[in-house]
């Protein structure tokens, strides 16, 4: 596989805020798009639509992170495979904090669904069903810097919105969580409290 160069890449930021703190973080050579339209599954198709590259990486707008960082991303792509922050445990989807993916791919599984919040996983979701490859990276690769008040706090609905739409969903959860308890060791747990 061809080498994936900085330009070679649009990311595609998402925002309701003035200042975006992610582009501080974007290589000169890469085009970008700041998209203050629409929910933000709709700004990421916007912006998807718009991209002329090979590659594109959906961005939060309150990221930092480093052109070693970006390297190494690059690195672990190819055709099938897409890249982005581990998400919370025991999920095996990704953040969309920072995911990279080829185009190609967005384009075979389809746009983001119109909505704030949720949008990333039910993607993934439909890529696991057309057998592309996630790969997470720890979350701490990036610097996370919140907004004060954009927090939400029902992401539960977003659990229970997932599992209608895709009921085979909840079994993949349910393995994997099995899956990971059984191939837990006893030793990495020998330091917890017994009481």
């Amino acid at each position: 596989m061809a080498e994936i160069k900085f330009g070679d890449i649009t990311f595609v930021i998402p925002t309701n805020h003035k200042y975006v703190k992610t582009l501080e973080s974007i290589p000169k050579e890469s085009p970008y798009f700041v998209i203050r339209e629409g929910t933000r599954g709709e700004a990421r198709n916007i912006g998807a639509r718009l991209a002329k590259t090979e590659y594109i990486c959906f961005c939060d707008d309150d990221i930092e992170f480093t052109e070693i960082f970006l390297k190494y991303v690059l690195s672990l792509s190819n055709e099938r495979t897409i890249v982005g922050l581990q998400a919370y445990y025991p999920s095996p989807l990704l953040l969309s904090r920072c995911m990279f993916l080829k185009k190609s791919i967005w384009n075979d599984v389809g746009e983001l669904l119109p909505v704030q919040h949720g949008e990333e996983s039910e993607f993934l979701i439909r890529a696991l069903e057309k057998d592309y490859k996630l790969v997470g990276i720890p979350r701490e690769s990036v610097i996370h810097i919140e907004h004060p008040v954009s927090k939400y706090k029902k992401e539960y609905l977003n659990l229970l919105w997932l599992i209608k739409l895709h009921p085979k969903f909840l079994m993949r959860i349910i393995k994997t969580v099995l899956f990971k308890m059984k191939h837990s060791s006893y030793e990495d747990n020998k330091f917890l409290p017994t009481k």
